[in-house]
């Protein structure tokens, strides 16, 4: 997931020449690409599976017994 500003820069489909000076911006910037990466690694933790597995099973759960419910 990009967050505009945060993880990286988002730019309008199609446009070429924006996407291109935000990736030249990106890579010409230390600081600027260390920050993003940095933020980049804190919002995928948020997708580890150790997270994200649990909560698949409680929606998976709910739904198997709301199913026995109405049988």
């Amino acid at each position: 997931m990009n967050i505009n500003g945060i993880t990286g820069f988002l730019s309008d489909i199609g446009n070429i020449e924006e996407m291109a000076a935000n990736a030249i911006h990106i890579l010409s910037d230390d600081e600027t690409l260390e920050k993003f990466k940095r933020n980049a690694v804190r919002e995928a933790e948020k997708f580890d599976i150790l997270k994200v597995l649990p909560l698949y099973e409680e929606v998976y759960e709910r739904a198997y017994k709301s199913r026995l419910k109405n049988v």
